[in-house]
């Protein structure tokens, strides 16, 4: 049995999704503009403040992103 809320919930097929997979570690020098395009591609949605899974925000050069994998953000 699974809520009918799940059965509606639309996924991208894995080989898709694995084009807009990106290993960030804390600290690593990234191509920030690359960066925001490809979460844009993927889906995420960028605002002043991270509130929901799949939100983004830029402020100076920090990325701030809420996974959409988890139900809270890390810390």
């Amino acid at each position: 049995m699974v809520p009918v809320q799940a059965l509606l919930q639309k996924l991208l097929p894995r080989q898709q999704l694995s084009q807009y997979a990106e290993l960030v570690q804390e600290a690593e020098d990234i191509d920030r503009e690359r960066l925001i395009t490809k979460l844009i591609s993927g889906g995420y949605l960028r605002t002043a403040i991270v509130e929901e899974p799949g939100d983004f925000s830029v402020r100076g050069g920090i990325v701030d992103v809420f996974r959409r994998s988890i139900p809270i953000p890390c810390a």
